[in-house]
Order: C-alpha cells, then sequence, then structure tokens
C-alpha cells in the first residue's frame, strides 16, 4: 500500500502521519517499522527495504521522509515508482512542496494522497461539495472513493461532524431498510429504502449495528472533546 501525505502545513501533516503510523502499528503489531530520511538516503537501500518479502518474513511499515527534495532521487523514485506500488509493505512518502506531476504519478499508481495546505491566510468560506456522494460511496463499501471523497470534503470546508452526521444518517437507512419487509414498513422514501437495502447487503445487520454504536461513540467523545475526530473518522473510513 502507497500513501502521500505532503504539503505546506508541516505541523497538520506531521500529526497525520503520527495518527496514521500508530493506526498500522496496532493493525499490523508484528510489522517492522522503517524511517529513511533524506540524509540516509540511498537507492539500493530504499529498494532493499522496500521490496523485501518472503513467506515467513514479516511486513513493514517504511517511511520515506523527505527524501523527493533532491532531484537525483526524486528521479530514481520515479523510475522505480511501480516497483514500490506493487510491493506488499506499507510505503509512506511525507513530503512539504512537491510538484503536480510527481503527485499525479502517486495518484497513477494507486497511491492514498493527502495534501495539507497553509489555510493561515486563506478564506474559510466554504466550497460547494455534495455531501451525499460520500454517504454513497461508504454505502457501496468502497473504501478508496470514500476516503478520497472525505479528504476532499475537509478541503473544501466541510467539518468532520457535519460528515459524522450524513454517515450516521447512512447507517441508520441501512438498517432499518435491512430490517423491514417492504417500504411502507420501513417509513423511508422509496429512493432511500431501494439503495439503502442494496447497501445493507454489502455489510450484514450485525456488522451496521457494530458500526451504529462505534459511530455514536465517536459522537459522544467528541463532545466531549477527548478525541480528535477528523483523525478518527479517517482512519474508521481506511477501514470500512
Amino acid at each position: 500500500m502507497l500513501y502521500l501525505l505532503y504539503g505546506a502545513d508541516e505541523k497538520k501533516a506531521r500529526e497525520k502521519l503520527s495518527a496514521l503510523i500508530s493506526h498500522l502499528r496496532i493493525k499490523k503489531p508484528d510489522a517492522e517499522y522503517v524511517r529513511i530520511t533524506e540524509e540516509e538516503y540511498a537507492l539500493p537501500m530504499v529498494l532493499e527495504c522496500v521490496l523485501r518479502q518472503g513467506l515467513f518474513e514479516k511486513k513493514s511499515i517504511i517511511l520515506l521522509d523527505r527524501i523527493l527534495q533532491k532531484r537525483e532521487s526524486r528521479e530514481e523514485i520515479i523510475e522505480h515508482l511501480q516497483e514500490v506500488a506493487d510491493s506488499d509493505n506499507v510505503v509512506i512518502f511525507f513530503e512539504s512542496v512537491l510538484d503536480k506531476k510527481i503527485v499525479e504519478r502517486m495518484k497513477q499508481h494507486g497511491g492514498k494522497v493527502q495534501e495539507f495546505e497553509d489555510t493561515s491566510t486563506s478564506p474559510r468560506a466554504k466550497i460547494p461539495f455534495n455531501i451525499f456522494s460520500i454517504a454513497d460511496a461508504f454505502g457501496t463499501k468502497d473504501t478508496k472513493r470514500t476516503w478520497s471523497l472525505y479528504v476532499e470534503a475537509l478541503h473544501k470546508r466541510v467539518t468532520p461532524d457535519e460528515i459524522l452526521a450524513i454517515l450516521n444518517w447512512q447507517v441508520k437507512s441501512m438498517l432499518i431498510a435491512s430490517m423491514a419487509s417492504n417500504v411502507e414498513k420501513s417509513g423511508l422514501s422509496p429512493f432511500v429504502y431501494k439503495k439503502s437495502k442494496a447497501y445493507a447487503q454489502k455489510y450484514g445487520e450485525e456488522a451496521l449495528k457494530s458500526m451504529s454504536r462505534e459511530l455514536l461513540v465517536m459522537y459522544h467523545d467528541m463532545r466531549r472533546g477527548t478525541i480528535d475526530l477528523e483523525t478518527v473518522l479517517e482512519l474508521r473510513l481506511l477501514n470500512l
């Protein structure tokens, strides 16, 4: 799996990086963690770590920290990007400002890309965004599209609690539709009932009940101020 976290807001990016690595290490407790910095960079070493595999070998979580800042190393990595993307290991690129062509190459190779802009001087007005598109992607259990739309929504100033609310609505609709024998008994509109019924089949009733409880806990923890909802919600959407 390939990740790219980059942007001018290094503080926010580092916070996301820390949360992502913590999540991955909990999910893969036996995985080896390797960090390679710009000063330590050497292509043979990077490829050895990234491409290492074997029947009995543990998988690795590899952080490549700012290794794309120099033109030479950037060109070398891009040349071998397909091999990196095909690796069974988790590879995370962490960078500051990057050329858009590099970002697009990462996306073309299936990378999960997130930019952290410096919004200190940017207007806070919302940019139009169809929040129901996240609910639909979530309903189809399309992890990549759900995560991508989540990042886009945040970029367009949709707040995490607004996204939590629409996901909670979607889960409840799927639960109701899955337990109702027909649209009249569900109390939902025919359009919502039909979609929710189809979506529910991708999860199952017990999984939906569990997710409903999980979202409720997130809501209360957010109200108490005990979690960073943006991070917690993102990590959950990466594991549909």
